[in-house]
């Protein structure tokens, strides 16, 4: 029994992770199918995203391939330098379509970090689209408003998402 609810759990878990990469791959390509009089510098950037996903769903996939090295303590984690604001930028992207799809609105309050830091980008993108992915299910779908922040802090980078509900009739 306790193996498969670990089993469900992970199939859970590596469920989420895949739906997003998706949902913005589809999205971003219905646009440019639907779209009328969508401007070239607007349709390479969608065409960027849905590449820039593509690609990470393939480590996605190659990670849940590389479990067996996950059991045995042997992850294969690339800490390397990466750019904080960049990452989180490459996230909100990702993640528009379920903010258009939740009818909320984005405010991104977004600085650049005082220097590079050393992480596994992958991981920090999956971190920085589960916070954001979280923020446009769980807001209010008619007057849903969500304000992200990232920030540099002391000896890292802050990242934050809050979801603000409008009063009705403010």
């Amino acid at each position: 029994k306790e193996l498969d609810l670990l089993k469900d759990d992970f199939l859970s878990t590596i469920s989420h992770e895949l739906r997003t990469p998706l949902t913005s791959i589809r999205s971003f390509s219905e646009i440019l199918n639907e779209a009328e009089g969508i401007g070239e510098p607007q349709a390479q950037r969608y065409l960027a995203i849905i590449s820039s996903e593509t690609q990470r769903l393939t480590r996605l996939l190659d990670t849940i391939l590389d479990l067996t090295r996950l059991e045995q303590g042997e992850a294969d984690w690339r800490i390397e330098p990466f750019d904080a604001k960049g990452t989180l930028e490459d996230a909100v992207a990702a993640t528009g379509g379920l903010f258009r799809a939740s009818n909320a609105s984005l405010e991104l309050r977004i600085e650049p970090a005082l220097r590079p830091l050393r992480a596994d980008r992958d991981r920090m993108m999956q971190v920085y689209i589960n916070l954001l992915s979280n923020a446009a299910k769980f807001c209010d779908p008619e007057r849903g408003h969500v304000i992200v922040v990232g920030r540099p802090v002391a000896d890292g980078y802050l990242v934050e998402a809050s979801s603000i509900v409008e009063l009705a009739g403010k």
